[in-house]
């Protein structure tokens, strides 16, 4: 939520888990942390994108992050 421009995270510890009360609040960041901890990922690298951005500027800043990822 809080970021000003695109970013790249690599690995989990930069998040923060939210409140988990019910099954619905299983979200990405707790399946990820789940397939991390069973082993079935190795590698995590995250491109975060400010929600009220420009999406062509958006696009452009994500580009070269995701050529360095070999995307």
């Amino acid at each position: 939520m809080n970021v000003d421009r695109v970013t790249r995270f690599d690995g989990l510890k930069a998040f923060q888990a939210g409140p988990r009360v019910s099954v619905h609040d299983f979200d990405a960041y707790a399946n990820l942390r789940l397939l991390e901890k069973i082993g079935k990922l190795r590698k995590v690298s995250i491109i975060v994108v400010p929600p009220d951005g420009d999406a062509d500027a958006a696009f452009r800043d994500a580009l070269p992050l995701l050529k360095e990822l070999g995307a």
